[in-house]
């Protein structure tokens, strides 16, 4: 995947990509007028935001490519802008139905919140519309470092991940999205930890479970019946 080599080359930017990518292959071989109907910041503006993230990654800039890279940057800026003001008004609506709860509900609800962020994966942070527990979880992004615990002697392995996804279940708040994490300061990455026992990392097998494993390949022989003999009766 180009996200794990570009990390700033977003799963919203690939989906847009692919998206147009697709017009515009519909619109040379089959004559559909894709564009036609699309408004020109729904393909414009994230196409030089794309276009900035990839010529970043080989060192270059916009004026690399275009001739006047000013237009380009301005539309940057709006498509950015565009996201902020689209998750502030989601935050502020998630916020006036918290505000609107009982402080009992209220009450219920951090409670569930605190169990659920403590069973569930990813980074736990405060959500930005009613100041509950909430979880931000990401892709990876870069190579598992593997370390070893020597007090312990468990086996910790560790990931730098980009955010991807927002949800806090106390007032409902959900969003995805690296640019709109960004846009209300959850799009900074994390370390992801994960901790096993040696057993459990080389996929080893205890004592127990090898006698069980003996006992269910133990060969199984029939009951001999054959009388017993003297030498004699063959004289």
């Amino acid at each position: 995947m180009l996200n794990e080599l570009v990390p700033d080359f977003t799963k919203e930017l690939a989906g847009f990509c692919n998206e147009h990518c697709g017009n515009r292959n519909a619109e040379l071989h089959t004559g559909e007028e894709r564009f036609a109907g699309l408004n020109r910041s729904q393909w414009l503006h994230p196409y030089y935001a794309t276009c900035e993230v990839l010529l970043k990654s080989m060192g270059k800039n916009l004026s690399d490519l275009f001739s006047d890279s000013r237009i380009a940057e301005e539309m940057i800026s709006a498509f950015k802008d565009t996201a902020a003001k689209a998750v502030a008004r989601e935050i502020e609506l998630s916020k006036k139905g918290w505000n609107d709860k009982s402080p009992e509900d209220q009450k219920q609800s951090l409670a569930r919140t605190a169990l659920w962020s403590t069973r569930q994966a990813g980074h736990r942070v405060k959500c930005p519309a009613c100041e509950s527990p909430a979880l931000v979880k990401g892709t990876g992004w870069g190579a598992v470092s593997t370390e070893i615990d020597h007090e312990s002697g468990l086996i910790v392995q560790k990931q730098k991940m980009l955010p991807s996804a927002f949800e806090c279940i106390a007032c409902g708040l959900k969003i995805a999205g690296l640019s709109r994490l960004s846009a209300c300061g959850l799009g900074d990455p994390f370390i992801d930890a994960t901790t096993s026992s040696a057993a459990d990392y080389f996929d080893l097998h205890t004592e127990e479970e090898l006698d069980e494993a003996r006992a269910l390949t133990a060969p199984e022989f029939e009951e001999d019946f054959n009388e017993q003999f003297e030498e004699r009766d063959f004289e």
